[in-house]
């Protein structure tokens, strides 16, 4: 044996000795590798991860028109303003008198306290991280702090994906952990979340990177990185009150810990606990004096949103989100994973199963459950442990296998790789013709004809056979296509790698196991994320062409009136103006606001529309077209600008009233407080409009020379700037 092949043993079985010496008390062993190989890895992920937020940055937009993202954004900025996150509408003709017409988004609450002043349902973290943007950054359009708030998501899923290898990396190695990196960064639901600026980016930050934290006070010890791994998981649910769960895996470390420290060790184990309680503590008092209840969802009862009922709609719907949309063909092997890790570190095992199985049962059993990434992103933080029990089961592959390579004749190797391929082509080309939705509704026993859940049952079999029947096209679900070529080639790397391990060494199978089967997942997963990013990019750039107009021709401190929710979500962020949707205004509108209380859970505060509807119920349109005068002349002997903004619903429109009128279409709030009034004391002017060209998909084929052709349309919409002044 060479001098140099000796060095490299000798010191990959130094720094193997060295990591079994600073283990402790059963935690999972750092896997064989040289310093060497540590280093290049660890290099390898800085630059992969640098690379992604290169990539996702690509489809950057510093604006989102989300009601959700409203809560976050417009509650940071209250509280950079006045350490706040208050919103408390008031008329401006009497500062001391409340005004109902003024915008409050849909996801803010009446404060327990005082039913007038209102508080997005969502709790204080990251609002905080928005409030330290701006205080750094600044504030409107002439500062970056927009800018920087925007950035925040970004930036915080890039380093979890670099997070995701550090973590990996102490159960499979390091090629295993580059490989759970990119199956990460790749997910769809990662992609949809990662240039947004709701909860979901910061909180599996903060719950990856504090469990890092927790894993290496595990093994080496020291008060910083109990506190720290102990602060990062509790303020993860200072953004997501759900993450509270995660104090579970952090009460398991430390207590299986203390039958082995000395008091020095159980100090070390309170300051998990500590570090955890801090940012909760503080969280639960700002609540209980701002808003005098603990939780923002205790106004909508979304706190007691969890049942059985909930949870018999809701199994099949997340576990097949997690394998299409969270982690394809990675989410079977990780639960398979995490089950057979008992038999090799039941601690571990424990650990990673607290992480993951309490955020799971929570989002199943819970009320709100739409089938797609809007309810797959609450399950966000659990894909990094998933990855961990996945590429360590992969990694131990060589395990359940001889240690020498068997001699098998290539005839029968060649036989064997036929036969897979083309019993993969003959599955996927019956069984995948099933449409998505086949497997929930022969389970549920849903009849096929409606598919109605109140309709009635029909045994399995006939269910599953109804799906079978003769389908005039090779796939009944186009989404079938992409299954069954992944299905085959699946099948084929499989039986390739079961061929690899009769004439090679067995160490050779987990790795190309894991690498055909996370390059699989990842094509599939990038070709998606893809899409989310250039779907999510191409929205917010068209919105962005509407707010530079806003930004150019409406100053602060100016009365804006939309009846665009969308586009007054990030207005009220961005810019200090006085925002109405104009709605209040209308009759028949308040007339339709609900006003019943209810136990139920819901999405918005019921007590908003009562509190709506008894301020406005008894005026009449008159008396409402009044008060919207009322509000331009108030607005106006304060030297207050107030401006319409208003969008014409397709060219043609637009065309002729540029024939009949040189002005164009008058928005309709505009013509009510404009055109109506006899005395003319009210006048508007436009002051800008554009076009935006927007993509729209026909919903049935339609024929295009001769056949039967699904094409994508243009449609131009108009929006229009007015400004109305009273004389």
């Amino acid at each position: 044996m060479s001098t140099a092949v000796l060095a490299s043993t000798s010191d990959s079985t130094l720094d193997y000795a060295a990591q079994q010496v600073e283990a402790r008390h059963s935690v999972p062993e750092l896997p064989l590798e040289s310093r060497a190989k540590r280093i290049t890895f660890l290099s390898i992920a800085v630059l992969l991860s640098a690379a992604y937020l290169f990539v996702v940055l690509v489809y950057w937009t510093p604006s989102h028109q989300g009601v959700d993202q409203n809560g976050y954004l417009v509650g940071g900025k209250g509280f950079a303003e006045t350490l706040s996150m208050e919103q408390a509408p008031k008329k401006i003709a009497d500062a001391n008198a409340f005004d109902p017409h003024q915008f409050i988004a849909n996801m803010w609450v009446s404060a327990s306290n005082n039913s007038q002043h209102f508080y997005p349902k969502y709790p204080l973290g990251l609002p905080l991280l928005y409030a330290i943007c701006l205080w750094v950054g600044g504030e409107g359009t002439s500062g970056s702090g927009v800018a920087m708030v925007h950035l925040v998501s970004p930036v915080a899923m890039s380093l979890t994906v670099f997070g995701v290898f550090v973590l990996a990396r102490q159960f499979t190695g390091s090629f295993p952990a580059i490989l759970a990196m990119l199956v990460f960064a790749t997910s769809p639901i990662v992609g949809w979340c990662v240039n947004n600026p709701n909860s979901h980016a910061t909180t599996v930050f903060c719950c990856v990177w504090g469990m890092v934290s927790v894993l290496h006070w595990w093994r080496r010890g020291g008060w910083f990185w109990a506190l720290a791994g102990g602060f990062l998981v509790g303020y993860a649910a200072t953004i997501r009150y759900t993450e509270g769960a995660m104090l579970l895996p952090l009460v398991f470390a430390a207590i299986i810990n203390l039958r082995w420290r000395t008091w020095r060790g159980w100090i070390e184990a309170s300051l998990i606990l500590i570090g955890w309680a801090i940012p909760i503590a503080i969280l639960l008092t700002y609540n209980w004096f701002e808003m005098g209840t603990l939780t923002g969802y205790d106004a909508t009862n979304e706190s007691t949103g969890f049942a059985w009922a909930f949870f018999y709609n809701n199994w099949e719907t997340i576990l097949r989100q997690l394998s299409l949309n969270g982690l394809f063909l990675i989410f079977p092997i990780a639960i398979a994973g995490l089950i057979a890790m008992f038999w090799w570190n039941w601690r571990a095992a424990v650990l990673l199963w607290l992480w993951v199985g309490p955020c799971l049962t929570i989002y199943t059993f819970y009320y709100w459950a739409p089938d797609g990434l809007g309810y797959l992103r609450f399950v966000l933080t659990v894909l990094p442990p998933l990855l961990v029990g996945g590429f360590w089961v992969i990694a131990h592959l060589r395990d359940l296998l001889p240690d020498e390579p068997a001699h098998v004749p290539a005839y029968l190797l060649i036989l064997v790789l036929t036969f897979g391929g083309i019993s993969a082509g003959v599955i996927g080309h019956f069984a995948l013709r099933l449409d998505l939705q086949a497997l929930s509704v022969a389970i549920k026993g849903q009849s096929v004809a409606t598919d109605d859940p109140n309709a009635e049952p029909r045994p399995i079999i006939q269910t599953v056979q109804s799906y079978l029947k003769p389908d005039p096209s090779m796939f009944a679900s186009e989404n079938a296509k992409p299954v069954f070529y992944s299905s085959v080639l699946m099948l084929s790397a499989w039986g390739a790698a079961v061929a690899a391990s009769t004439l090679f060494k067995r160490a050779i199978v987990p790795t190309l196991a894991a690498g055909v089967i996370a390059f699989l997942s990842i094509a599939v997963q990038a070709d998606n994320s893809f899409k989310a990013l250039e779907k999510e990019s191409y929205d917010r750039n068209l919105q962005l062409v509407s707010y530079q107009f806003v930004n150019k021709y409406v100053p602060d401190g100016a009365v804006l009136i939309c009846k665009d929710e969308g586009l007054l979500h990030h207005i009220q962020f961005e810019r200090d103006l006085i925002v109405y949707t104009g709605n209040t205004f209308d009759k028949g509108w308040v007339n339709g606001r609900p006003d019943t209380p209810t136990d139920d859970p819901v999405l918005m505060d019921p007590i908003r529309g009562k509190q709506l509807k008894d301020a406005l119920k008894d005026f009449d349109q008159n008396a409402l077209n009044e008060q919207a005068r009322a509000l331009v002349r108030d607005a106006n002997s304060r030297n207050r600008r107030v401006f319409v903004i208003e969008a014409v619903p397709n060219l043609p429109e637009l065309l002729k009233a540029f024939k009949e009128k040189k002005e164009g279409v008058v928005p309709d709030f505009v013509k009510r407080y404009v055109v109506r009034p006899k005395d003319d004391s009210i006048k508007g002017t436009r002051v800008a409009y554009w076009n935006i060209p927007q993509v729209v998909k026909d919903a049935q084929p339609r024929r295009q020379g001769g056949r039967k052709d699904a094409r994508p349309n243009f449609r131009v919409v108009t929006w229009q700037l007015w400004e109305i002044k009273a004389s």
